[in-house]
């Protein structure tokens, strides 16, 4: 139930997030876009019993975004504002992921939410914004019920 509630939470705020965005009406288009990279790591988790959410999205305030918008491990992910991994997506062989925007955005937004729940789960997480590292985690989970959870917003 708890990770039902989680996933909600955060694609709540990555739709509030977005949507809270409008366009001006003077046609003045002088904002700034950005690209984003965005590179994770997490070494042992569990895939039956830890938890693991990460959701980024962006937009233009235009909505004229080039598809795809996001790529994953150089790999385009076409039709979509949103990407997202879970628990599944670090228990094989693949422990890094490195999402980043083909194209520059006005806004972006990344909830991520991994809990432990068994032997230590170490990581880390990095937002890089037009080649300029913006957040910096470690990730460094032991025991049972450790979490990290955060959410980032960035706009132009």
């Amino acid at each position: 139930m708890k990770d039902i509630l989680s996933d909600a939470l955060v694609h709540m705020m990555v739709f509030f997030t977005l949507s809270s965005c409008s366009n001006n009406d003077d046609n003045n288009n002088s904002h700034n876009d950005s690209s984003y990279k965005i590179t994770i790591t997490l070494n042992e988790v569990n895939e039956n019993n830890d938890y693991v959410s990460i959701t980024l999205a962006g937009n233009n305030l235009s909505g004229d975004v080039e598809s795809p918008l996001w790529s994953i491990n150089g790999e385009g992910q076409p039709n979509t504002l949103t990407v997202s991994l879970d628990k599944n997506d670090f228990t094989g062989a693949t422990k890094t992921y490195i999402m980043e925007t083909n194209s520059a955005i006005d806004v972006f937004t990344a909830g991520v939410q991994i809990i432990n729940y068994g032997p230590p789960l170490t990581g880390s997480f990095k937002i890089e914004q037009n080649n300029t590292t913006v957040v910096t985690e470690a990730i460094n989970l032991v025991g049972d019920n450790t979490d990290f959870t955060e959410d980032y917003s960035f706009s132009d």
